[in-house]
């Protein structure tokens, strides 16, 4: 945890949705922000927390429209490792939307995050921890939020046991019949 950056901006929360005509749109890729002095990528990025009014993780879905306080808010594909599970790579999409309201999305914006899960207190909380690489166009940020984590899909089912080796055609009798009485 010390050597990490806590992103504690209000803004910076899926809840904060700035008003349509409003030019508050942050950007990650320049300073004052904090990510704006990470790596190009997430090898050389710097790890980074999501605490305080900003939420406690990133969100694994996209937020709505003009959410996080910019115009590209930054949100997780794919679900947090566990606490224990060592880092995983993921993609973190940059969500837009065209004027009418329609989703886009901001591939070529697209950042590999590294997501590390941590626990430093025996299990009863858990840290999540981020390489975020600086973004790659301005009005582009990461997001934070406090909702609860969404549920994980089932397991498979088993795999049904095969089916059993049919049975041996019957034997013929050792013996054959004796002949029947004629009448």
């Amino acid at each position: 945890l010390a050597h990490s950056i806590a992103l504690r901006e209000a803004w910076r929360s899926t809840s904060n949705v700035f008003p349509f005509g409003g030019n508050a749109s942050r950007c990650d890729a320049s300073e004052p922000q904090l990510v704006a002095a990470s790596g190009s990528s997430y090898s050389s990025a710097l790890w980074f927390r999501f605490e305080g009014a900003a939420g406690d993780r990133m969100p694994s879905t996209r937020p709505s429209r003009r959410a996080c306080g910019t115009q590209y808010a930054g949100w997780l594909d794919g679900r947090h490792p566990d606490a224990g599970d060592g880092p995983v790579i993921r993609t973190v999409y940059f969500a837009s939307y065209w004027p009418g309201g329609s989703l886009r999305r901001h591939n070529d914006g697209s950042q590999s995050v590294q997501v590390c899960s941590c626990s430093y207190d025996g299990g009863a909380s858990t840290t999540r921890l981020y390489r975020l690489p600086v973004v790659q166009y301005c009005d582009s940020a990461y997001c934070g939020t406090n909702d609860p984590l969404p549920p994980f899909p089932p397991p498979p089912p088993p795999s049904p046991l095969p089916p059993p080796p049919p049975s041996p055609p019957p034997s013929p009798p050792l013996f054959p019949p004796p002949p029947s009485p004629q009448p």
